[in-house]
C-alpha cells in the first residue's frame, strides 16, 4: 500500500485489510506497510526526532565521558527474541552474521571491533544495548580491555549509573533529597 500522501490513501481497502469498519485505525508500525522511499524516510526521521529531554540527556552524558574525543557508538540489538529470530532460516537478514558471531563467540566479535576501531585510530567505544543484552555487552567491554587497555569501553548500565548520579544533583539543587 503506498501512502506518502494521503490523498494515497484508499479507506475502503484499509477497512478490508485490517478488517476494521471505522475510519480511524492504530497501527503500531504503521511504516512498515509503506513502499520503501529513501527520502519518505528521511522526512520521517527528520519529522520525529527524539524528545529533547532525551536529547540533552545524551549530550550530557557523551560530553561528560567523552569531551572532544573521537568515540564509536554501537547500539546491539541482536538479541534472540529479537534480531535474532530472522536467523537460521532461508532469507536471514544480513544482519545474521553479526548477531551469530556476537552471541556464540563474543571473544572473537570484540578482536574483530577493536581491529576495526584502532584502524581508525578510535578508542573511546560506548555500547548501547536493551536490558537483557546487558551480560553480553558487558563481556564485550571485558574481551576488548583484555586485548587493549588502551581502549575506554563504556556499556549502557555505566550510562544509568550517570543518569542515576545527575538526578541526584538535579534533586539537591532544587532543595530536594533524591
Amino acid at each position: 500500500m503506498d501512502v506518502r500522501k494521503k490523498e494515497h490513501l484508499n479507506f475502503s481497502s484499509i477497512a478490508t485489510r485490517f478488517n476494521y469498519p471505522e475510519s480511524c485505525i492504530l497501527q503500531e508500525h504503521p511504516w512498515r506497510n509503506i513502499d520503501y522511499d529513501q527520502n519518505l524516510w528521511n522526512e520521517i526521521v527528520r519529522a520525529t526526532p527524539r524528545p529533547k529531554y532525551i536529547r540533552n540527556a545524551a549530550g550530557w552524558i557523551r560530553d561528560l565521558l567523552f569531551g572532544e574525543d573521537e568515540y564509536a557508538a554501537m547500539h546491539w540489538r541482536y538479541n534472540k527474541n529479537d534480531w535474532g529470530k530472522h536467523c537460521g532460516s532461508a532469507g536471514e537478514w544480513r544482519s545474521c552474521p553479526i548477531y551469530e558471531l556476537g552471541t556464540k563467540n563474543p571473544a572473537l566479535f570484540a578482536q574483530k571491533l577493536t581491529k576495526l576501531l584502532k584502524e581508525k585510530n578510535i578508542y573511546k567505544l560506548y555500547i548501547a544495548a536493551p536490558p537483557d543484552q546487558s551480560r553480553l555487552v558487558e563481556t564485550f567491554k571485558d574481551e576488548i580491555l583484555k586485548i587493549d587497555g588502551k581502549f575506554d569501553v563504556l556499556v549502557g548500565l555505566d550510562a544509568v549509573k550517570l543518569l542515576q548520579i545527575r538526578a541526584r544533583i538535579e534533586f539537591n539543587s532544587l532543595g530536594m533529597k533524591g
